[in-house]
């Protein structure tokens, strides 16, 4: 793959998945390239399988999180569900990637980022409306809150400093 033979690189990997089908590293680094070129139906079961073989490596988890939030129209034929359920699909494995690497700035920056796809619970009144909103805003604040704490340098601050200007907005 990194000599630019990204199909050969599939064939080679579909191989060693036939000859090691429980190596969770040959799973993931197939379901990357499915996700790069496809197909990328192909790639949410082979993360899948690399989490089932290993389930306590967060960047399986990462990588399938954001192929999901990346490709929510495939995501979404995959998964049989609707948009909304694949940003909450999407958010709840960024956070279960946190629980597992809770110091990990990329992680907790992208965590934060998923919120802008998830949309307030519904509701039936104007106040209940509102409070959902609020509520969603105070998790994205939080998501943000923890990345910043992570920040190790002023531009990556910076950017989170407008991201929670957006939420307080």
């Amino acid at each position: 793959a990194e000599t630019g033979d990204e199909p050969g690189a599939i064939e080679n990997l579909e191989k060693a998945s036939e000859m090691n089908p429980r190596g969770p590293a040959i799973w993931n680094n197939l379901a990357n390239l499915y996700g790069h070129i496809g197909p990328i139906a192909r790639a949410f079961p082979a993360y899948e399988k690399a989490i089932e073989l290993n389930p306590y490596e967060p960047v399986y988890r990462y990588n399938l999180a954001t192929v999901v939030f990346l490709f929510r129209k495939d995501a979404m034929e995959y998964y049989r569900c609707d948009e909304q359920a694949v940003f909450d699909r999407a958010l709840a494995m960024y956070k279960e990637v946190r629980r597992l690497r809770p110091h990990n700035f990329r992680y907790a920056f992208d965590y934060a980022q998923t919120y802008y796809g998830v949309k307030p619970a519904p509701s039936d009144t104007p106040e209940g409306k509102r409070l959902a909103e609020l509520k969603l805003a105070a998790a994205a604040r939080t998501g943000w809150l923890e990345a910043l704490e992570l920040s190790d340098n002023p531009v990556d601050r910076e950017g989170i400093f407008l991201h929670l200007a957006r939420w307080n907005i």
